[in-house]
C-alpha cells in the first residue's frame, strides 16, 4: 500500500508516493476523489489511482488492496475458508461484516475460478519479484 508524503508547505499536488514494501518512492499529482470506500475497477478509494495489485480478467478486474488481502483472496477463491468455518462462529463475530460476503457476483460463479486464480497467482509473482 502506497502512503502519500506531502512535503512540509507544499501543495497535496506535489506529493510523491512512496511504497512500503520496496521503498520505492514516485512524484504524483495526486487529488483526494472520496472519502467513500468504493473501489471501482482496482482503483484506490480515496485518491483513484490504480491500485498495484490488480488484473483483468475480460471486462472485469480483480484486484487485492495489499498482500494480506491477496492471500485472503486466494483462500477464499480456493475454497479453503469452508474448512475453517467453525472458527468464524466466534461470540459476537457477524458474518456480514466480512468483506467475503461483498464480493461481485461474478467473482462468486465457479466458472471464474481457474481465471480468478490465475489472476492471484500473477499479482503474487508479481510481489515476490518485487521483494528481490
Amino acid at each position: 500500500m502506497a502512503h502519500v508524503v506531502v512535503a512540509r508547505n507544499y501543495p497535496l499536488e506535489r506529493s510523491y508516493l512512496a511504497c512500503h514494501g520496496c521503498g520505492c518512492t514516485s512524484p504524483s499529482v495526486v487529488s483526494c476523489q472520496s472519502f467513500h470506500p468504493s473501489f471501482r475497477q482496482g482503483r484506490d478509494p480515496l485518491f483513484g489511482l490504480p491500485l498495484w495489485f490488480r488484473q483483468p480478467i475480460g471486462r472485469e478486474v480483480v484486484w487485492a488492496y495489499n498482500a494480506r488481502h491477496l492471500e485472503d483472496l486466494e483462500f477464499f477463491l480456493r475454497g479453503e475458508w469452508k474448512a475453517h468455518r467453525h472458527n468464524l462462529k466466534l461470540p459476537g463475530y457477524n458474518p456480514n461484516w466480512s468483506w467475503r460476503t461483498r464480493y461481485p457476483k461474478w467473482m462468486l460463479e465457479k466458472a471464474n475460478r481457474p481465471a480468478l486464480l490465475r489472476a492471484v497467482g500473477r499479482m503474487r509473482r508479481r510481489l515476490h519479484s518485487s521483494k528481490r
